[in-house]
């Protein structure tokens, strides 16, 4: 079996196909740990096979297998409880627990199955080096296409983000091919432990321990939310406490990209399956419009776990219901109050868990660590942030929970106090009696008039809203296994209801137009797009024929017809929609509304996306602007849409201009914010990048420093994602002139990371690369060489002779040895590597330029100087069309080829090339001290050849400069 990996830059977790170890299936404690063997056993059976089997294993005990077709069902349609790690389960590291005959996918040989879901099984694995046991994923071949293997590949970038003790890590992605094609994998650490819920009994933890690790568990959530990720499936199965009381959160391969440039991605496993567990959800997700989640929906998770762990009980009793009524309880019902359970939690406490449970999301707390925060100044006997609802919030729920009692009162109120007004008016004013009576008559009648037509209008509004919950109601309720199977997935009630909706609502058309849109919606968020444009298409045409192509339903359909045309990537189409409608917008709601907004931005992305970066500037510009307008320099949406123009810049080069934004935006985060917050240390790693974009290393030293030190403290400076930060901290401090001190650094971080991860391990071998370029500046090259080499044998080992980070290894290697005069192994190292980038890359491909530069340096210190004019000519035409005009090694290789002609006798020739690339070197503040020397010294040695030593001591003195 061939094997492909890819880094993953840190630890993240993807989403495991789980077992149902939920109690709330219908069979007793007693019986709960044979459902789940039998479940676990069905698993590993094929579909066809399984029938047989239950009838053997099950026998009479109907109930029984009730439990066990429930569970299987669930499985299938709804995400359930579950993990990686089997908490109960005899586990060892042992290599003799291998079977003979176990499968070898890659690397890791296969023990066990742990799991089974609809895209893919989870096995128990051992990998050889370093030694350890790991949960494998491996998706299914039947399901492999080429966009699948995108999304699996942005998954595994995006997933990649996450790094906390509190998370468990990946180790590994890539695709392994068993003779049926690539197959994604996933090399996921092993947790041991027991969930949360569990371990709090087990363990007999007191409130105030609870709530310690409740807010460990926020923290990561945090983490999490910090870097673009929801997980929208947290609950205590999800969430593994270790030996060493760490709570490890588990299952993020549901979660949610939430950054812009990936707002619409979803990350499901298993394709067309409802996501989440139904107690845990928010109301906003059990609506189930993806456009209505954001991190609020985890906050509101995290409530129910903390409702759970205080009172051993979830807030809502949704047993033994059907989907639609599980969410009608959720959305509308309160829970029962803390204090009604155990009065020791009145007060704070039931307010703090009141606040996270809130239903409507933007009274709930606005993040993890808001409620994180909360619960600590609670511990700490501070003040808390949140209060409990006034008197008039309350009235406003009882208003909406009792409509018709509170609308006759409120009339016979308003009809009592007209007739005082109008008694006293005539008594004061009985001369003008009939003027105001006639007065009064218009005035009532042209109300009635207006309150008959909104009348109608709610009317119309309530009808359509009834009939399209109905529907859904009606097409998650036809799940059933007796009739579809048990493979009913979400994608395939949805073609049904998309077919029922052409046939049955000719005589509706605002609710077909609506039910389209719910529909489209829902495709979008399962990744259907080709399904969710044509419900979109058909949506806008609908409200456009019943009510006008600028009513409020339109134009929220064409704002969704705009962002699936955008997931299409079917930019200028999308361009288009969002444009139309913001003119549209623009008249109607003015340039600052939050409607007119929306459309803006859907248009600035658009334009990102394209590449048009220019456009995307301007957009985004505008947007702030306009967010400035209407809510103050300080408002979060302000500062997303400076930060986003900030990011555009810096992504188009235009550094001087990206800077001042991202400064400003810091400036304004650190008044809002408390010091040491992830939001503020995330803008600081923008600035990080800036700075080191722009060549100002110090400034780059001083942000990474900041970095280093809050990843440190609180991670602690041995955790693997610190060792990543010191690492590349060691390179920003050695780009910056401290080589010494990174050198420092980085050996006692690869100490570290060779004993934790292994010498062959990703980040290990990163580390090494650095250390061996610190060596090279200190002057030991052949130090330098020997870690070079430790590198690309070891990346070879692990990645394949083909992969990109192979080829640069040796690459890397063939370079250093020009150093200690191995240019023979030099060369023969980079002609097999330049074969292969042809054969991978192409013939024009800057991979083949860097080999074909390094090529033309070892004929030169060869002294063939007609072998290196011909490999630089050849290289400085590739770059010539893939870098533009002042690059610094398009510069570099320019002046190597002008070294070449030099030594031919070409003076004339090599003039323009050994000038004008010097001149490039130094200017582009990116270039290596080693480059600048070098370029410098060739247009040096080519004027003292020609006799103008004057123009040679003029470059030897802007060498100096520079220095």
């Amino acid at each position: 079996m061939s094997c492909k990996r890819w880094h993953i830059e840190s630890c993240p977790v993807i989403r495991v196909p789980t077992l149902c170890v939920h109690l709330e299936i219908g069979v007793t404690s007693s019986d709960y740990q044979r459902a789940t063997d039998v479940l676990r056993a069905v698993l590993r059976i094929p579909a066809e096979g399984r029938r047989e089997f239950l009838d053997r294993e099950c026998g009479s005990a109907t109930a029984l297998r009730s439990a066990v077709e429930s569970m299987l069902l669930r499985q299938q349609f709804v995400t359930v409880a579950g993990s990686a790690a089997e908490p109960d389960a005899t586990q060892t590291d042992d290599a003799s627990a291998v079977p003979s005959d176990a499968r070898k996918i890659g690397a890791y040989t296969v023990l066990d199955v742990l799991g089974e879901g609809g895209m893919g099984v989870v096995y128990r694995a051992q990998q050889a080096s370093p030694r350890r046991t790991v949960a494998l994923k491996i998706v299914r071949p039947t399901l492999i296409t080429p966009r699948m293997l995108q999304r699996f590949e942005h998954e595994s970038q995006m997933l990649g983000r996450l790094q906390h003790p509190g998370i468990a890590q990946v180790y590994e992605a890539g695709t392994a091919d068993a003779g049926t094609g690539p197959q994604p994998f996933f090399a996921m650490e092993y947790v041991r432990g027991v969930p949360l819920n569990q371990h709090c009994t087990n363990a007999g933890l007191g409130t105030r321990q609870r709530l310690g690790l409740f807010i460990k568990v926020c923290e990561a959530v945090q983490h999490a939310h910090q870097h673009g990720i929801i997980h929208r499936d947290l609950k205590p199965g999800n969430i593994l406490v270790d030996q060493h009381g760490q709570p490890k959160i588990l299952d993020f391969g549901v979660a949610r990209a939430t950054d812009a440039g990936t707002l619409n991605v979803t990350l499901q496993t298993e394709m067309g399956q409802l996501v989440g567990t139904l107690p845990y959800m928010s109301p906003e997700q059990v609506a189930g419009d993806p456009s209505l989640l954001d991190t609020r929906s985890d906050v509101y998770s995290l409530g129910v776990m903390l409702y759970e762990l205080l009172a051993g009980k979830l807030p809502h009793n949704v047993v033994g219901k059907t989907i639609p009524e599980a969410a009608r309880v959720i959305e509308h019902e309160e829970p029962t109050p803390l204090s009604s359970i155990d009065r020791v939690f009145r007060g704070d406490l039931q307010t703090i868990v009141g606040k996270a449970l809130d239903k409507d999301k933007s009274r709930r707390y606005q993040s993890a660590s808001d409620l994180a925060g909360d619960l600590i100044r609670y511990l700490h006997d501070e003040p808390i942030l949140a209060r409990p609802p006034s008197a008039a919030y309350q009235l406003t729920k009882f208003a909406r929970r009792n409509r018709g009692l509170v609308a006759g009162a409120v009339a016979g109120v308003m009809l009592l106090g007209i007739g005082v007004i109008g008694t006293s008016w005539q008594a004061v004013r009985a001369t003008h009696a009939e003027r105001d009576e006639s007065l009064r008559r218009v005035e009532a009648e042209a109300a009635r008039a207006d309150a008959e037509h909104q009348r109608d209008v709610a009317k119309r509004e309530a009808a359509k809203a009834t009939a399209v919950t109905q529907f859904l109601q009606e097409t998650l309720s036809s799940a059933d296994p007796n009739e579809k199977g048990r493979g009913v997935k979400l994608a395939d009630l949805l073609d049904d209801a998309a077919k029922q909706v052409s046939s049955g609502y000719e005589d509706k058309p605002d609710v077909a137009a609506a039910l389209r849109s719910a529909l489209a919606n829902a495709y979008n968020g399962l990744g259907l797009m080709d399904e969710a444009f044509a419900q979109a298409s058909a949506a806008v045409e609908g409200f456009t024929s019943t009510q006008g192509i600028d009513s409020d339903d339109s134009q929220a359909a064409r704002l969704t017809l705009g962002r699936v045309l955008r997931n299409q990537a079917k930019f200028e189409e999308a361009r288009g929609v969002f444009q139309a409608l913001l003119d549209v917008r623009e008249r109607q709601f003015g340039l600052d509304d939050v409607r007119t907004r929306a459309a803006l931005e859907g248009l600035a992305w658009t334009a990102a996306d394209q590449g048009k970066l220019g456009d995307g500037e301007r957009l985004f510009g505008l947007l702030a602007e306009r967010a400035e307008r209407a809510l103050g320099a300080d408002h979060a949406d302000t500062l997303k849409a400076r930060r986003s123009l900030g990011e555009v810049l810096l992504e188009d080069g235009k550094f001087d201009q990206a800077e001042p934004i991202l400064l400003d935006v810091r400036a304004r985060v650190e008044r809002t914010v408390k010091p040491g917050s992830r939001e503020l240390i995330s803008l600081m790693e923008a600035l990080q990048q800036l700075y080191r974009s722009k060549g100002d290393y110090q400034r780059a030293i001083e942000f990474g420093g900041v970095v280093l030190d809050d990843q440190i403290a609180r991670y602690g400076a041995d955790h693997p994602a610190t060792l990543v930060r010191r690492t590349t901290f060691a390179r920003t401090l050695m780009q910056g002139g401290r080589t010494e001190e990174a050198a420092a650094m980085l050996r006692k971080v690869l100490e570290v990371q060779r004993v934790k991860s292994g010498r062959d391990h990703f980040d290990t071998l990163t580390t090494t690369s650095f250390l061996a370029d610190a060596l090279q500046v200190l002057g030991d090259p052949a130090g330098a060489v020997t870690l070079r080499r430790e590198v690309a044998e070891a990346r070879t080992r692990t990645l394949g002779a083909d992969h990109n980070q192979t080829l640069i290894a040796w690459t890397n290697l063939a370079y250093m040895l020009q150093d200690v005069k191995g240019y023979g192994e030099s060369e023969s190292i980079l002609l097999d590597v330049l074969a292969r980038r042809e054969r991978i890359f192409g013939s024009e491909h800057n991979e083949v330029a860097v080999t074909l530069s390094i090529l033309g340096s070892n004929a030169i210190l060869q002294g063939n100087a007609a072998l290196a004019e011909e490999r630089l000519s050849r290289c400085v035409a590739i770059r010539s069309k893939v870098l533009p005009e002042g690059s610094g090694i398009r510069g570099i290789s320019m002046s190597s080829l002008g070294e070449a002609l030099r030594m031919r006798g070409k003076l004339v020739e090599a003039e323009p090339l050994v000038t004008t690339g010097a001149e490039w070197v130094l200017s582009d503040p990116r270039s290596p001290a080693r480059n600048k020397k070098e370029a410098v010294d060739r247009v040096v040695k080519l004027y003292e050849q020609m006799g103008k030593r004057d123009r040679a001591a003029e470059w030897q003195a802007r060498l100096l400069a520079k220095r």
